[in-house]
């Protein structure tokens, strides 16, 4: 079993930032994603984000077309969205 280092970090709103490392140690996370599963992915920056954010709109507007008013639920896996339906 593999964990991340956790630290709670103070916003200057006086709450508490929740921040995790997926990087740190010789046994990371990011480590056991094989690197042939990522090459070529750009995994930071705004344009990404942009662009990941128009994807997933087109896609939720697509699926009101198709199915209606029905309700949605979001739920994130690091920067992929999935999509349920109730």
């Amino acid at each position: 079993m593999v964990s991340m280092p956790i630290f709670a970090v103070l916003k200057p709103s006086g709450g508490l930032w929740l921040v995790t490392n997926h990087s740190y140690g010789p046994h990371s996370l990011n480590l056991l994603i094989p690197r042939e599963n990522i090459s070529g992915t750009p995994l930071d920056g705004l344009k990404q984000l942009g662009d990941g954010l128009k994807q997933l709109g087109d896609a939720l507007l697509k699926f009101r077309k198709l199915h209606g008013p029905v309700p949605i639920n979001l739920f994130t896996l690091r920067a992929l969205a999935y999509l349920f339906s109730e």
